[in-house]
């Protein structure tokens, strides 16, 4: 249970020391101590995962009103218990301790002579900094000292978290895609993905049930699948933790959302780190070519289906700068070449350039793009 804390002694400088949640702080003129007492209305209520205690130090010279005023701070804050003493000048740390109740970090820190509350790490607020003060503690409380937390990766999760995720979005999605409707797919998805999605603002209601799917894409992982899905109506997913049950254990999961509102979003696929000689070898076969006149996108094709290559267009892009690869014609002199070779050569015609990728499962495709950037 949180306390709060009212003051009522009005002799601050005879005052050397506090205590609250039931301990009684002393006077040095043995005038009345003042006891702890109810939660105020404003107090900060509910149970943190840690209970929290700060023992209050100050350097030589430090005003006692601004120890009381701190202890004030912090005790209205949701801290559980606030020692204070102008005569301690213990260095700011942290300790741990093994209570019945479970863990408890006491937290020295020490008052400035400016009346800044210095911290641990080196950590220094103001009293105009209090709630960010405040959510210092609350964040000790939950994830612990800093030196011992999970570190984090990309997406706000830790290295275990993200690999989960990842071994997650590694199955194959197992969704029929071709010529189906997109919405359709994309809600089937939700229902049988090999990974908790969510829809949380419900933007899938919203897709043109109209519209199409013209790849088919059930064998390449559920994470690239769904990503590249989304891509051309706007949409993207990202890595979020949510509680599906309502028993307070979070999952990690990925969320759908336009494109436009996330800072970082879940790719298309990932670079391949094995030279692409190894991961694709049937890309270096070479064969005797000559086109005259073909499209860009049967040339494509063509590779595509030789090589076993599954192939992604990055149609926001062709749109962006009106690129339709049906309509260009390429041709290629007669000579010996590689697929890659033909297949590069036939794309810059158009305007094209091919990416070799992976899926999460280290499956290789082939993204197609154009050579301009996106953006103007």
């Amino acid at each position: 249970m949180i306390f709060g804390c009212r003051a009522s002694c009005e002799a601050y400088p005879t005052f050397i020391g506090l205590a609250f949640l039931g301990l009684i702080f002393a006077t040095v003129d043995n005038r009345p101590a003042c006891s702890a007492v109810a939660p105020s209305a404003n107090a900060i209520s509910g149970t943190l995962p840690a209970q929290v205690e700060v023992e209050l130090g100050s350097t030589p010279g430090t005003s006692v009103k601004l120890l009381h005023e701190w202890a004030n701070i912090l005790t209205r804050g949701g801290i559980s218990s606030v020692r204070a003493s102008a005569e301690s000048t213990s260095r700011p740390r942290i300790e741990e301790l093994s209570t019945a109740s479970g863990r408890t970090y006491r937290v020295y820190g020490t008052i400035d002579l400016r009346g800044d509350l210095i911290l641990p790490g080196g950590r220094r607020f103001s009293q105009a900094q209090a709630a960010q003060a405040i959510a210092w503690f609350q964040e000790l409380a939950r994830l612990g000292p800093e030196e011992s937390r999970p570190k984090v990766e990309r997406f706000g999760l830790t290295t275990a978290e993200l690999l989960t995720l990842r071994q997650q979005l590694a199955l194959p999605l197992g969704v029929t895609t071709k010529d189906r409707s997109r919405r359709e797919v994309l809600q089937e998805i939700l229902q049988k993905a090999s990974v908790l999605v969510v829809d949380r603002v419900g933007v899938l209601a919203k897709v043109d049930s109209e519209e199409k799917v013209a790849e088919e894409v059930r064998e390449l992982s559920t994470g690239t699948a769904l990503a590249y899905l989304l891509r051309p109506i706007g949409l993207a997913i990202v890595p979020t933790k949510t509680d599906p049950r309502g028993g307070g254990e979070s999952q990690v999961g990925v969320e759908i959302v336009l494109s436009t509102s996330a800072t970082e979003i879940w790719p298309i696929g990932w670079p391949a780190t094995k030279p692409p000689p190894n991961l694709v070898p049937q890309l270096y076969q070479f064969l005797e070519v000559n086109i005259q006149g073909v499209s860009a996108a049967r040339v494509v094709e063509a590779v595509a289906e030789r090589t076993q290559l599954p192939v992604l267009w990055d149609y926001n892009a062709l749109a962006r700068w009106g690129v339709e690869p049906a309509k260009i014609a390429v041709r290629f002199t007669p000579r010996s070449t590689t697929y890659a070779q033909l297949l590069r050569h036939c794309l810059f015609q158009a305007g094209l350039k091919y990416e070799l990728r992976v899926d999460e499962a280290g499956n290789p495709f082939l993204w197609i793009t154009t050579t301009k950037a996106i953006a103007p």
